[in-house]
């Protein structure tokens, strides 16, 4: 009896263990590295150890919790699969036989949160395309980055960026190119950014598409004739295809219509532009002409301006016959065709009625100088005085020369 007393008075009480919450380190967007020191057993075996934690203060086993082997000493646990950007209060836990005894309570969130988002300038902006920019912080979780973009505030179209998706948790820059843009116009963007916890949107920017109505000034006629001329003027297309036509007639109601040779014009610079015309009437007729400039912006005419024809009656004078025989003769004179293509002949006969015709060597006489024509003429009467006289004949008029007379000489 006395062997038994002293037996169960030696014998050693149990507690709950005694631990230690190890410092936090690792912490990511889901997880963290914590661990504890079991540094009394309360004499009993350790038969559970690692940590629990909770989005609440005081966390216990009830809770999430790792399981990290069993005994005294230090361990580490790794805990995963925590919600991003949240906090949390995490603790050592070890379990004996009597119970279970906890370390400190620690506090740490993890990381990430809202993404970061700024709309920049857009760049390349052309007619109908630009590129759209920006800069995103994915703020360490994976974020999905979109454009919006539209005529007003209001937007309604959407252009995937690149790069997307975004991660880490620097500033990175983020584009998208857009095509099929309406030239002259103003649009209104900005960039968005979508993680797990939010939706951040960029400032709103604008940016206005090249073009407008293409400008056109109408210059001189060039190279004007009887029947023909050029017409001409410049244009600037102001960044969209232009077609370029000219307007002409004779009034300012035109009535005809004639494509320039450099039609379209493109481009944002002054293009000279011009258009051969034939078919007109000759002679000091006054011709109207415009250009005349449309693009998907507008149409433009540029001022009226005028041109008049060459072109009049021919002037002709008869010369004094060379060498007369008692059978034949040359007759001469000089014609200015007036810029007119002119048919030359000679009337001769006995009287001023003439009665015989002769086409002059050198016609159709042409251009606007005074020429030389002449005719050999045969199967005279000798000794007879003969009537003559040069004839020029254009498409505006038949002008003589002045009546001369020759004598033949006798056989």
């Amino acid at each position: 009896m006395i062997a038994l007393l002293l037996a169960t008075g030696c014998k050693e009480s149990v507690n709950i263990p005694v631990v230690s919450t190890a410092s936090l380190t690792n912490i990511t967007v889901t997880g963290v590295t914590s661990g504890g020191n079991v540094t009394d057993d309360g004499n009993a075996d350790i038969i559970a150890r690692g940590v629990c934690w909770s989005t609440l203060q005081d966390p216990t086993v009830k809770d999430p919790h790792s399981s990290d082997g069993t005994g005294s000493g230090s361990f580490t646990s790794t805990v995963t699969g925590l919600n991003s950007g949240t906090a949390y209060y995490i603790k050592a836990y070890a379990t004996n036989s009597e119970g279970t005894g906890y370390g400190l309570e620690e506090q740490f969130t993890t990381l990430g949160s809202a993404p970061v988002a700024t709309t920049l300038d857009a760049t390349s902006v052309q007619a109908f395309t630009a590129t759209l920019n920006g800069s995103v912080n994915a703020n360490y979780i994976s974020t999905t980055v979109t454009f919006e973009y539209g005529l007003t505030t209001s937007y309604g179209n959407t252009a995937a960026a690149t790069p997307s998706p975004v991660t880490g948790n620097t500033t990175t820059d983020v584009h998208a190119d857009l095509t099929g843009l309406n030239a002259g116009t103003t649009y209104h963007f900005r960039v968005k950014t979508v993680n797990s916890l939010g939706t951040t949107y960029g400032n709103d920017k604008s940016f206005t598409t090249l073009g407008q109505a293409p400008s056109a000034t109408t210059l001189d006629a060039t190279n004007v004739q009887s029947i023909s001329a050029t017409l001409n003027g410049t244009v600037n297309a102001n960044y969209l295809s232009t077609t370029v036509t000219f307007e002409y007639g004779l009034t300012t109601s035109y009535g005809s219509t004639i494509t320039a040779a450099q039609s379209p014009a493109t481009g944002n610079t002054i293009t000279n532009v011009s258009a051969d015309i034939s078919g007109l009437l000759p002679g000091n007729v006054t011709y109207h002409f415009r250009v005349v400039v449309v693009n998907s912006l507008g149409t433009t005419y540029g001022d009226d301006m005028t041109f008049v024809t060459l072109g009049q009656p021919p002037t002709a004078r008869t010369s004094a016959a060379t060498n007369v025989t008692s059978t034949g003769a040359t007759l001469n004179g000089t014609v200015n065709a007036r810029n007119l293509s002119t048919t030359v002949t000679f009337e001769y006969g006995l009287t001023t009625s003439y009665g015989n015709t002769i086409t002059a060597v050198q016609s159709p006489v042409s251009g606007n100088t005074n020429t030389s024509v002449s005719a050999d003429i045969s199967g005279l009467t000798s000794a007879t005085t003969y009537n003559y006289r040069v004839k020029a004949v254009n498409a505006l008029g038949i002008t003589y020369g002045n009546n001369l007379v020759f004598t033949t000489g006798a056989k």
